[in-house]
């Protein structure tokens, strides 16, 4: 109920708001408002405003943006996390313990501020680490990672509750190195823990452990090609599990890597079995995510050695359902980049998430979040860098408001990374500052004008900034496919105007947003963002 009284209350608000700028600009457009216009301008705008004020939530919510430096810990990294049952999320990785590392998990809010946070098995000096973290039965969670503890088994699984408090702790593998990479409850409330081993070859092969849910062993497989296998991600499909993995694959010059998608039944038995790889590019994954037709698809990067130095890219593999390659898209700047996770957005095209190490984006190590359209065409990227060394996301996932979550570190110190959370706007935008750290973002840098908002025909920006900038301007609809571009040159400190050209713009009522990006002389880039609604 509060819910509905929120989301009503938010409607009354922002009905009222569109009349209060609608109105002016029927005055500067010189309409008389007599008692014939009146009524008809008051008859037509409700319908108008509903009209609107029904897509308003969604749009409502893309402000609900944010990025938090969790520094109040020691060093930390964040690597994975899902949603909470009570609201917000929660996410693990590892965080330093005197010399060692720790598991760590922290939860919180939708605002991104901290509810609770634990480390877990302090009591002695071994590394216990993080991997991945998973939504169990009876509102808990179960999260897999490592342990080097030499009385037990190294793939470590435990169970939490919604409070963090520890329920269980198992530990799986055989004689020699293992690590536990990701885990998954399935579809008959299992638990599907996916980890690398060296137990049963020479070779670095695949082990899929299914556990109930009190953490007990049902069956463990062990994959082995004859060749290095690094599993990454496993998912469920409505016959079993599937699972990606870097591959290597011998060919007639030598041997190379490429991508494995892996099918198994519900009992662990291998049903197919399919490698992609390039002529040219070692191809190796990150993510794997079963996609709305049926179909997989794989994040990852690549690697090309050329005579003159090594070059790398992102990758995004779409297959059909049997693991058969479909289409592969790369993207590479003047450096080093590689994707860390991939999504599908349902309706719209795949969100990506990483780090980029490039001149053309200032040249330091930085994280990053990209949307393309399912014909891999860029419709948004944005660059991330909170911290002067490197910073990171390895993990990205849609939220409810259409907006992306992103979880990583910034590279604060030389020391050592501190975790580091984004909330994004559906363009992988940010509108706020770091809480923190005190960190700046464009909001500190440029103030922005736009009238008459709505608008029916041009509409005018008008922005101030407080340093030197090289600026430009784009313009995205409500599906994030970018409509305009405009460079805007070099700016020194003052106030400027310019006119937006709304031809290329539907002819019909619509929400737009914009981003004004800055950049500096020293390749640091800022980013500000909003809305503008054309009424026809």
């Amino acid at each position: 109920m509060k819910s509905e009284f929120l989301q009503i209350e938010s409607a009354h608000h922002t009905m009222l708001n569109i009349c209060l700028m609608i109105l002016p600009a029927f005055h500067s457009s010189r309409l008389k408002l007599n008692s014939r216009n009146s009524l008809i301008l008051f008859c037509i705008l409700p319908t108008i405003l509903l009209q609107i004020t029904l897509n308003t939530p969604r749009v409502n919510s893309q402000t609900n943006t944010w990025q938090k430096i969790f520094d109040n810990y020691e060093y930390n990294t964040l690597l994975s996390f899902c949603n909470s049952y009570q609201g917000g999320y929660l996410l693990i990785g590892s965080v330093r313990h005197f010399s060692t590392s720790k598991l760590f998990a922290l939860k919180i809010d939708g605002n991104g501020d901290t509810v609770w946070s634990r480390k877990y098995f302090t009591k002695n000096l071994h590394t216990y680490t993080a991997s991945w973290i998973c939504q169990s039965v009876n509102k808990t969670y179960t999260i897999v990672g490592s342990s080097s503890d030499p009385s037990e088994d190294e793939i470590l699984v435990i169970k939490i509750d919604n409070n963090g408090e520890l329920l269980w702790k198992r530990n799986f593998g055989g004689p020699d190195f293992e690590r536990g990479k990701a885990i998954i409850e399935s579809n008959d409330n299992s638990l599907i823990v996916l980890a690398h081993t060296y137990s049963y070859s020479t070779n670095c092969d695949i082990l899929l452990l299914k556990l109930d849910n009190n953490g007990n062993l049902i069956w463990q497989r062990v994959f082995d090609s004859g060749f290095e296998d690094f599993a990454e991600e496993v998912v469920n499909f409505p016959e079993g599990y599937a699972f990606v993995s870097s591959s290597q694959v011998p060919t007639y010059r030598h041997s190379e890597f490429g991508v494995t998608i892996w099918k198994v039944n519900m009992n662990g038995e291998l049903i197919s079995k399919n490698t992609i790889q390039s002529d040219t590019s070692l191809l190796a994954a990150n993510s794997l995510q079963q996609t709305c037709d049926s179909g997989f698809l794989i994040g990852g990067y690549y690697l090309t050695n050329s005579r003159s130095s090594l070059k790398s890219g992102s990758i995004l593999i779409k297959t059909d359902s049997a693991g058969i390659l479909e289409s592969m898209d790369s993207y590479q700047t003047m450096g080093y980049e590689e994707c860390e996770s991939a999504r599908e957005i349902p309706g719209r095209g795949y969100v990506m998430c990483g780090r980029i190490d490039s001149a053309q984006v200032g040249g330091n190590k930085k994280a990053y979040i990209r949307i393309v359209n399912y014909s891999g065409e860029i419709l948004a990227e944005n660059y991330f860098t909170p911290g002067m060394h490197s910073n990171r996301f390895y993990s990205v996932e849609n939220t409810t408001d259409r907006g992306f979550i992103a979880a990583g570190f910034a590279g604060m110190t030389n020391n050592g990374p501190y975790g580091y959370a984004v909330k994004t706007d559906s363009l992988g935008g940010i509108v706020t500052g770091i809480s923190s750290l005190g960190m700046t973002v464009a909001s500190d840098f440029i103030t922005i004008r736009s009238f008459p908002n709505p608008f029916n025909n041009d509409i005018k920006f008008q922005y101030s900034i407080s340093n030197n900038f090289k600026i430009d301007f784009r313009l995205y609809d409500i599906g994030g496919r970018q409509i305009q571009e405009i460079d805007l040159g070099i700016k020194h400190t003052g106030t400027y105007t310019f006119l937006l050209n709304t031809k290329s713009l539907a002819n019909s009522s619509g929400i737009y947003f914009y981003r004004f990006s800055l950049q500096t002389n020293q390749g640091s880039t800022y980013f500000k963002t909003g809305k503008i609604i054309q009424l026809r």
